[in-house]
C-alpha cells in the first residue's frame, strides 16, 4: 500500500491551521468518505467499519496486512533500491528469471546505485 505523508514545516506561518487541517482530513468521517472515491485509507478501524467490509472486498485483507506494516524507509536511494528489488521479484514470479540471476542484478543495481549517491566507495 502506497501512502501520503502529511507534515507541518517549522517555519510555516500557519502552523495551527495546517495541523488542524491534517487532523481534519484524518479522521474516521473524511477517511470513510475518502474510501468511496477510490482510496486506501491507512486507519485500520475505517477498514474495519462493516460498510467499508461489506462494499469493499479488498478491506479486510488490508486491514489484516496493515496489522504487520512497517513504514518504507525514509531514505532519498530507497525508491531506487526498492525498484530494482521489485523488478527481479517480478521477473521471478512471472517465470522471465530463475531467483540466482535477478537477485545477481539486483545486487549490481544496488551496489551502482550506493556508489552515485556517495554511499560507498
Amino acid at each position: 500500500m502506497g501512502g501520503w505523508t502529511f507534515g507541518v514545516p517549522t517555519a510555516s506561518k500557519n502552523k495551527d491551521w495546517a495541523f488542524e487541517f491534517i487532523q481534519f482530513a484524518c479522521s474516521k468521517e473524511w477517511m470513510r468518505r475518502s474510501v468511496t472515491r477510490g482510496n486506501a485509507p491507512p486507519r485500520v478501524s475505517v477498514l474495519k467499519h462493516p460498510d467499508v467490509m461489506r462494499d469493499y472486498g479488498w478491506a479486510p485483507v488490508l486491514a489484516e496486512a496493515m496489522q504487520t506494516a512497517t513504514l518504507e524507509p525514509r531514505d532519498a536511494i530507497w525508491p531506487t533500491m526498492e525498484l530494482s528489488l521489485r523488478t527481479a521479484i517480478s521477473s521471478v514470479l512471472s517465470g522471465q528469471n530463475t531467483a540466482k540471476p535477478a537477485l545477481d542484478a539486483v545486487a549490481s543495481d544496488w551496489q551502482r546505485a550506493l556508489r552515485r549517491a556517495g554511499l560507498k566507495g
